[in-house]
């Protein structure tokens, strides 16, 4: 695998493991700057440009309580990606070194 490529799978691992975190970050901040209430009870007003957003931050709010799952699975997903990239690793060596033994018995 290309490194670039690697990168881009750590990345997108690690952001479907921090959303629902990030998400309640970004909807506290919001209802905070705002003066608004935000719990998990429902939605209150929350005034934005002359939008209310009440609603949207509910949601947001209590989208943390995917980061039950998404933890777990993201920790277990970098585990996993890094085992198959030490494997692979370990296996291109290994056909590296043979076709050098190869080409010297020859």
């Amino acid at each position: 695998m290309k490194t670039k490529n690697i990168i881009i799978a750590y990345v997108i691992i690690i952001l479907y493991t921090i959303a629902p975190i990030l998400s309640v970050m970004i909807a506290s901040s919001i209802a905070q700057a705002t003066g608004s209430q935000l719990d998990e009870g429902g939605a209150h007003p929350c005034i934005v440009f002359g939008f209310d957003i009440g609603g949207t931050l509910a949601i947001m709010f209590v989208m943390g309580w995917f980061a039950l799952v998404t933890i777990p699975t993201g920790i277990l997903s970098l585990i996993g990606l890094s085992v198959a990239l030490i494997w692979m690793s370990i296996a291109n060596e290994d056909a590296v070194v043979k076709k050098r033994v190869d080409s010297l018995s020859v």
